[in-house]
């Protein structure tokens, strides 16, 4: 189950788009990444598997 979090940010990913959207959601450790349009929605917290921190490479 995909939850989306604060409606006024899901507003603006809407809206804008940007390439990436970093979040750390703690209730859903098991969800790494998501799309919403255009925006790949990334979990940072999303560790406890792997016991490795996230890291983009740009």
């Amino acid at each position: 189950r995909f939850e989306r979090g604060s409606e006024a940010l899901l507003n603006y990913i809407k809206e804008f788009q940007p390439k990436y959207s970093f979040f750390g959601h703690v209730h859903q450790p098991l969800v790494s990444r998501t799309r919403i349009g255009y925006t790949e929605c990334i979990n940072v917290g999303h560790f406890r598997a792997t016991k490795r921190a996230f890291t983009l490479n740009i």
